[in-house]
């Protein structure tokens, strides 16, 4: 049976783990770890599929808002970078790493003068929701633990910092977290919170399991099996 093991990086070198007291809560960065055995080979099966492959066929990521396309630009390529960045360099696969800092480059190229950085027009922001906006901020952390780069002259560290400074602006708060403020003010009671709360989560999920996705997806998957080795 393999071996699944994991080696770290000391001063530029591959070193074993040591299973010592003062290691056991060190952080690491991804450029610090070096997966093998069974372990590299998931990440590679992960790097052939659908993983490794989101932004060559589905158009959702591939011609994404997030860089120049018309297609959807909240969620869905913040959470495809957050795992293809780290797969990229753990893998070390220049290939990879350079898809990643295409679309690295352009979310910075396109975050604007007063910070905002999600892909979208000035008539947009009050009506867009501003979760991609942190969840895109944690991927530029990111891409910048495992590159250990800024990318096309930015900096990363700016730019987040820019875009949190326009995301604290309490007008673009969520509505769940205004209610609560509403409930400590008295303009509405706990009940009332809790019933429009519980309406939202049961509509939501009641469209999610309506889409059937799993028919949709089907595609993407066929064409992700090309890839496999």
């Amino acid at each position: 049976m393999e071996q699944n093991t994991v080696k770290w990086r000391e001063g530029g070198k591959s070193a074993p783990w040591k299973k010592d007291i003062s290691r056991k809560f060190m952080y690491l960065k991804p450029a610090d770890i070096k997966p093998e055995g069974w372990l590299r080979r998931q990440l590679e099966l992960q790097a052939q599929g659908l993983a490794g492959h989101l932004d060559l066929i589905w158009p959702d990521v591939r011609d994404s808002r997030w860089i120049g396309g018309d297609r959807e630009g909240w969620e869905r390529v913040p959470y495809w970078l957050d795992g293809f960045i780290p797969l990229a360099w753990l893998l070390e696969d220049r290939g990879l790493q350079k898809r990643a800092e295409r679309y690295i480059d352009a979310i910075l190229s396109g975050q604007q003068e007063d910070g905002w950085i999600c892909p979208c027009g000035m008539e947009e922001r009050e009506h867009y929701d501003v979760w991609a906006a942190f969840l895109i901020c944690k991927v530029l952390v990111v891409y910048q633990e495992c590159s250990g780069e800024e990318e096309g002259g930015h900096s990363v560290e700016d730019a987040v910092y820019r875009a949190l400074k326009q995301l604290l602006n309490p007008e673009l708060t969520a509505s769940w977290e205004k209610g609560l403020a509403y409930v400590a003010e008295g303009s509405i009671t706990p009940q009332e919170y809790m019933e429009k709360l519980e309406y939202f989560i049961k509509s939501r999920t009641s469209g999610v399991l309506g889409l059937n996705n799993q028919n949709a997806m089907r595609s993407y998957f066929e064409k992700a099996g090309a890839y496999y080795k």
